[in-house]
């Protein structure tokens, strides 16, 4: 009995210590049903309180963040951007601050103000190349910008804004090898194009080059459709 006693006043305890742990995690739960529910106004609400309630600030950032994609899910945009502007712009920077800022750019992109938002994608590539979310900025921001013109006019804009990013972005980072690569697919003639990618896997080597097997294996190609058999076997 004296065990069972001590056990349940123990217990009682972590309770007590855990609470706001507790109520954090409830709410952030209906948040979650809610959202897979499409009841995102619902779920905007719960995650609002779950970020009152976290005790840790990432955790707080976290249901921020959500909450905002909740509300623009709920087709509050104006207030989703007030939100995820305002949680991106908070200091110092981390993780879930960067995927607001992105956030925010991209639902402009995607609501009515697509100047903006790639703008806003651009200024976030060069800001925050480090991030996992610049790729994905870039992608966008470089598509629209060639509009699909897959002519040597439309390849040779794309070049021109690579060549421009590339002159603000660390070249050995992620996005910076990615601008490389899409770069070195845009170099005319193809024997420069060669070049450029042969460049990129010599700078950024195996293992922490991203691009080192595709630079040489399509450099490797352009060799082979141009009759340079035992160049394409060297690069193999």
């Amino acid at each position: 009995m004296k065990r069972l006693a001590h056990a349940l006043v123990m217990a009682a305890a972590l309770v007590a210590c855990g609470h706001a742990t507790t109520e954090y995690q409830r709410s952030f739960a209906e948040g979650r049903r809610a959202s897979s529910a499409g009841r995102f106004s619902e779920a905007a609400e719960a995650f609002a309180r779950s970020a009152k309630l976290a005790e840790k600030e990432r955790d707080r950032d976290h249901a921020e963040l959500l909450a905002a994609v909740e509300k623009a899910r709920a087709g509050d945009v104006a207030a989703a951007l007030r939100d995820l502007e305002a949680l991106g712009a908070r200091s110092p920077t981390n993780g879930t601050r960067e995927e607001a800022l992105y956030k925010a750019a991209d639902l402009r992109r995607k609501s009515g103000s697509e100047a903006r938002g790639l703008a806003d994608l651009r200024a976030f590539v060069e800001a925050h190349p480090r991030s996992p979310l610049a790729r994905p900025a870039l992608g966008h921001v470089l598509r629209a910008h060639e509009g699909g013109d897959e002519s040597p006019a439309g390849r040779a804009k794309g070049y021109a804004l690579l060549g421009e990013l590339a002159a603000k972005v660390p070249p050995e980072t992620e996005v910076g090898q990615k601008i490389a690569y899409e770069r070195a697919a845009r170099t005319e003639p193809r024997e420069a194009r060669v070049k450029a990618y042969v460049a990129l896997a010599d700078a950024f080597p195996y293992p922490r080059g991203s691009y080192w097997d595709d630079a040489l294996f399509t450099a490797a190609t352009l060799e082979d459709e141009a009759g340079h058999t035992n160049e394409a076997i060297v690069l193999l």
